[in-house]
């Protein structure tokens, strides 16, 4: 979903139930996307089950990338 800023948005706890059988290291790519400032949560872990209704938002930087094709 979009927030009032039109920045993309997504639940921790729908993403990693979206990706538990594609990747474990899902947590490890999100800290780290953090750390560059492509997206942003609260707190510096997230956690199966506790984290779930954290909200993850990706910033500005990430509109700068050309990794997805136009046919999308």
């Amino acid at each position: 979903t979009k927030n009032a800023k039109g920045r993309v948005q997504v639940n921790f706890g729908l993403l990693f139930t979206t990706y538990q059988d594609i990747s474990d290291t899902l947590v490890g790519m999100l800290r780290r996307a953090k750390k560059y400032a492509v997206l942003e949560f609260e707190g510096d872990m997230l956690f199966q089950g506790v984290s779930d209704k954290v909200v993850i938002t990706l910033l500005p930087k990430a509109d700068t990338w050309k990794f997805i094709p136009k046919s999308w």
